[in-house]
C-alpha cells in the first residue's frame, strides 16, 4: 500500500511541479519548501526528551493548537514541542506565535520524507489539528509505537467527495489513530463510513473554533491597530476578512456605493491568501479608491498618521491579525462563500459581538452555520445584491444589528467546552508520569 501511495504521490507531485510553469496555475503552499519536504528535514531533538508532534496544514489549524499546547505545558513542563506546517503562512504564523517551539515544513507524503522526520524528532505524542490526514505519516508514527490524535476532525461535504475515492488508501494507516476528537455525531457517522473507524477512538467534543474565552473589542491588539490606523470613534467600519477572487470587487463595489450615503463609512479588506495581496491593490488602483497597505504603516513612521487619515479603504497585506482586525468592526462578512471556496471562520468575528454575514457557499462551516441561523444570530446572503440590501439595512438600523451581533456571541458562550474535553483525552495518551497522572 506505501508503495501505491509514493506512486500517486510522484504522479500528483510532478503534475504540480509541471503546472508551475504557468503563474496563475501555481501552488506556492505545494512549492515553498521543496526541497525540505521532498527530503523529510526536520529539527532533530535529543533522545532523552519527551517531544510532542503537533501537526497543522495552515494558519487556521496552526492557531487552533494553542490552548492544548498551552494545556500540555502547564501538566507538564518539561515537555518538548514541535510542530510542522504546509504553508508558507503557516510557517509564518506559527514561528510568531510559538515561542520556543520549533516549527518546520512538514514533509511531503513519501516514505522516505516521513521516515526521516520520525528519526529525527522521535516523538512521544503525534497530534493533528483538524483534517490533514497524510496516510504514510501516521502509519510511520504510529508503526512506532507513538500515539497518534486526531482533533478538531470535521468532514465537510468536499471531503465526503474526496474521501470516497481514497478512503480505502487513507483506511489501513488510520487503525494507528489513537483518539479522534470530531466537531459533530455527523462528523462521526461520515467517519465510520469512509474509513470503518467507529466510537472508541472516536468521540464528539464539538468545535474547539467555539471554544476559549469570549473577546473583548479593547484587548491591546486591536487598540493598539486602531491607533495605528487612525480609526476613529466615529467611523463606521466594515471589515471583509477571508476573502478570495472575486470577493475584494463585489465587496468594493458594495463599499463605494454605500459610502456616498454614509461618508463616514469604512472598509477593511483582508485577502485569505498571501498571494492574492497585490491583486487587491491592483483592483483598488484600478478603482481609483485611496487607501494604504498595512505593511506600509509602522509606529515609527513619520508619514503614517497623513496616509491614514486622508484614506477609507484599509488593505491588509500583513498576515495572521484577522482575529484581532474583527473587533474593529460594526459588521463583518467573512469571505470564501460567495465564491466556492467552502467558506471560512465565522465564530472569530460573532465572539466579539459583530453581526456577521456570509454567502451561501459555507459547506466547510455547515454545522456552524447550521447553529447560528437557528438563533438568528447571522445572515446568509445568496448574492452580491443581497449582501448589499443587508449591509445598508444594518447602517439604517444599527440597534438591529447590534442584537443580531448580541445573539452570535451568545451562541459561542453556549459551545464553551471542547478545550477541556480535548485537552484530557490527549493527556491520557501521554506515558504515565506523576506530573500529569
Amino acid at each position: 500500500m506505501k508503495y501505491l501511495l509514493n506512486l500517486l504521490y510522484l504522479i500528483i507531485l510532478s503534475t504540480v511541479c509541471l503546472c508551475a510553469l504557468v503563474p496563475r496555475l501555481r501552488r506556492m503552499d505545494v512549492l515553498t519548501g521543496f526541497v525540505s519536504k521532498f527530503l523529510g528535514r526536520a529539527p532533530q531533538q535529543r533522545s532523552d526528551q519527551s517531544v510532542v508532534w503537533f501537526h497543522a496544514v495552515s494558519v487556521g489549524e496552526a492557531l487552533l493548537c494553542r490552548p492544548i499546547v498551552d494545556g500540555l505545558r502547564k501538566l507538564n513542563s518539561d515537555l518538548r514541542f514541535v510542530m510542522s506546517v504546509s504553508t508558507p503562512d503557516g510557517l509564518s504564523i506559527a514561528v510568531r506565535e510559538y515561542s520556543g517551539i520549533q516549527v518546520f515544513y512538514a514533509p511531503y507524503d513519501f516514505t522516505w520524507s516521513v521516515r526521516r522526520a520520525c528519526r529525527a524528532i522521535t516523538p512521544t505524542l503525534f497530534i493533528i489539528s483538524e483534517n490533514d490526514l497524510w496516510p504514510n505519516l501516521i502509519r510511520e508514527v504510529g508503526a512506532r509505537g507513538v500515539p497518534v490524535a486526531v482533533f478538531n476532525t470535521r468532514m465537510s461535504s468536499r471531503e465526503q467527495v474526496e474521501h470516497r475515492w481514497n478512503g480505502w488508501l487513507i483506511r489501513p494507516a488510520l487503525q494507528y489513530v489513537r483518539w479522534w476528537g470530531v466537531v459533530t455525531q455527523h462528523d462521526a457517522d461520515w467517519i465510520a463510513r469512509l474509513f470503518q473507524i467507529h466510537a472508541p477512538p472516536v468521540e464528539v467534543t464539538g468545535s474547539l473554533k467555539f471554544d476559549g474565552l469570549l473577546r473583548d473589542r479593547n484587548n491591546p491588539q486591536t487598540l493598539e491597530l486602531k491607533s495605528l490606523w487612525h480609526i476613529k470613534e466615529s467611523d463606521r467600519v466594515i471589515v471583509a476578512g477571508s476573502t478570495h477572487a472575486p470577493e475584494e470587487a463585489i465587496v468594493l463595489r458594495i463599499f463605494l456605493q454605500l459610502r456616498s450615503t454614509w461618508p463616514d463609512l469604512k472598509l477593511i479588506l483582508v485577502p485569505r491568501n498571501s498571494e492574492r495581496f497585490n491583486d487587491a491593490a491592483e483592483l483598488l488602483d484600478r478603482e481609483n479608491v485611496r487607501y494604504f497597505r498595512t505593511s506600509t504603516i509602522s509606529t515609527s513612521s513619520a508619514h503614517s498618521e497623513s496616509i491614514t487619515r486622508d484614506t477609507n479603504v484599509i488593505l491588509v497585506d500583513t498576515v495572521g491579525q484577522l482575529r484581532h482586525i474583527w473587533g474593529l468592526a460594526e459588521m463583518a462578512f467573512v469571505g470564501g462563500s460567495l465564491c466556492r471556496e467552502g467558506g471560512h471562520n465565522m465564530i472569530e468575528p460573532a465572539s466579539y459581538g459583530i453581526p456577521v454575514c456570509f454567502g451561501p457557499h459555507i459547506e466547510t462551516f455547515q454545522t456552524v452555520v447550521d447553529i447560528f441561523l437557528a438563533a438568528n444570530a447571522a445572515v446568509m446572503t445568496e448574492t452580491p445584491q443581497a449582501l448589499k440590501s443587508n449591509l445598508e439595512g444594518w447602517l439604517s438600523a444599527p440597534a438591529a444589528a447590534a442584537e443580531i451581533g448580541a445573539r452570535a456571541r451568545g451562541v459561542v458562550a453556549q459551545h464553551a467546552h471542547s478545550v477541556q474535553t480535548t485537552l484530557e483525552r490527549i493527556a491520557a495518551l501521554l506515558p504515565r508520569n506523576p506530573d500529569y497522572t
